[in-house]
């Protein structure tokens, strides 16, 4: 058996190397990535849902005022949908938030979740106002689509696994030259 020469060694160790670097930091973005979306999802639900929150503890009681203002907070936010429940009724829907989505949600006694629904993704947020009017307790769902961020991170994911294969090959053959 004849030994693999010294040039042949160092490109497979090099072609290693540069794989599991480029793992490490394909990894770390991707894990990065996510964090950062979801934070500033986590951001962005709190500000609308303390708006919301604002705008029903401003109003003496559920009506066409309160549906404006609402409307006003939410109408031109790309993504979102809302939904306000008092006593355990539906007062106020806003956008997709329908009665099929609405039960999903209503199970979840956390206050951030994440839903599969109809062929989209969700991550919302769950606020409870107590003893909002005449003693009653509201709730307010508020929903962002994250879908479209899916197909993102799959097409990167794919992306890395390319430029990881096209990379290693490519480091292997110049430690043969």
């Amino acid at each position: 058996m004849e030994k693999v020469s010294l040039t042949s060694r160092m490109a497979v160790v090099f072609m290693l190397v540069v794989t599991v670097v480029l793992m490490v930091a394909a990894i770390s973005f991707y894990y990065f990535c996510q964090l950062h979306f979801e934070r500033k999802d986590a951001q962005v639900l709190s500000e609308k849902a303390a708006a919301v929150e604002h705008m029903l503890r401003s109003s003496t009681a559920f009506g066409q005022e309160a549906t404006s203002k609402i409307d006003a907070v939410i109408e031109h936010s790309f993504g979102f949908a809302t939904a306000v429940v008092i006593d355990g009724k539906t007062v106020y829907s806003h956008h997709n938030f329908s009665e099929r989505l609405l039960p999903l949600v209503t199970d979840n006694q956390e206050e951030r979740w994440a839903v599969n629904f109809d062929g989209h993704q969700y991550s919302g947020i769950t606020r409870k106002v107590d003893q909002w009017v005449e003693g009653q307790d509201a709730v307010i769902y508020l929903a962002l689509d994250v879908t479209h961020r899916v197909h993102f991170f799959e097409m990167i994911q794919q992306w890395f696994a390319y430029t990881l294969v096209i990379s290693a090959l490519l480091s292997g053959a110049l430690g043969m030259v």
